[in-house]
């Protein structure tokens, strides 16, 4: 798989997108992907409180060849979601 080629379109496409449901679109762009194989589930790893607005969120977005992991901030008011960072193994 060519995780530079994914990591590259990844990168844009959230530069690219708003700032709400992170999650899902990164889901979308992935299974675009023939090498990634189909979705198989995600998971939230941990979650962490920062202050009374805000929480630090990482998942694991399984797919058959890969695993995209993304850590993010997430707004508990609002619903908007920051990419903190993201790795594919």
């Amino acid at each position: 798989m060519n995780n530079r080629k994914l990591k590259l379109a990844l990168t844009v496409a959230l530069m690219n997108a708003g700032n709400s449901n992170l999650i899902q679109a990164i889901k979308e762009l992935v299974s675009g992907f023939k090498e990634a194989g189909a979705f198989l589930g995600q998971q939230l790893i941990r979650k962490n409180l920062l202050n009374m607005d805000t929480e630090n969120q990482r998942y694991a977005i399984r797919f058959e060849n890969c695993t995209v992991d993304v850590e993010l901030i997430a707004n508990r008011h609002n619903r908007n979601q920051y990419i903190r960072g993201f790795q594919i193994r």
